[in-house]
């Protein structure tokens, strides 16, 4: 059941990878007609999914090491 639970946190993990390559792409591309939303959403989405990313990758890792 452990092992099952880790499995999923790291797969959601890696789920968000794809995303965060495929946001800057969209950022550059609607940056160039420089609306408002495009121009403080993109970065603030793809900041928001960075940090995410980052704290599940910390505390499965964090996790792991306390069990071993």
């Amino acid at each position: 059941m452990e092992f099952k639970k880790r499995f999923n946190e790291i797969y959601v993990s890696l789920f968000h990878l794809p995303i965060l390559m495929v946001l800057p792409i969209f950022w550059m591309v609607f940056m160039d007609e420089g609306s408002l939303i495009t121009r403080f959403l993109f970065p603030l989405t793809l900041i928001s999914l960075m940090l995410v990313l980052t704290k599940k990758i910390v505390q499965v890792l964090y996790s792991t090491k306390e069990e071993l």
